[in-house]
């Protein structure tokens, strides 16, 4: 009985770290080299600067994305959180903050975070702004 006991202990153990090990593994996560599934990274030249926006989390705890900004010519100097936006299903999502390299040189890369103000359902519209126009990247639900 008391074997008994020990295995399904053992069991229950397992059990639970492949569970917590799934779902931190999810597309959802906001772990970096995560995408949210459906959403691929996408890039957009916007004058000389190289835009690229990959989604890590578009769900009701908010939204969060990768964004690499390269240039040649000039400095980016933009205030990222200041400067993007985002809506999901026509809704605007304030943003919370970047994180990631501060203004100035010629290549930048952080991460996006914006708090959800409503459902994750729908379209997600993110623009990055900067000098000059705004890169704006699209993505819809599969």
């Amino acid at each position: 009985m008391r074997h008994r006991l020990i295995v399904v202990a053992a069991f229950v153990v397992v059990a639970v770290f492949v569970a917590a090990g799934c779902s931190t593994a999810s597309p959802t996560s906001g772990v970096a080299g995560t995408t949210v599934a459906g959403f691929e990274e996408r890039s957009t030249a916007v004058g000389s600067i190289e835009v690229k926006a990959r989604p890590i989390q578009v769900d009701g705890g908010g939204a969060s994305f990768r964004v690499v900004l390269d240039t040649h010519a000039g400095s980016l100097d933009a205030d990222m959180a200041a400067a993007a936006k985002l809506e999901v299903g026509g809704v605007s999502w304030p943003a919370v903050a970047w994180e990631g390299a501060p203004a100035g040189g010629h290549h930048r890369e952080g991460t996006l975070r914006f708090a959800a103000a409503g459902s994750a359902l729908g379209p997600v519209v993110l623009t990055v702004g900067g000098p000059g126009d705004p890169a704006v990247f699209t993505w819809t639900r599969a």
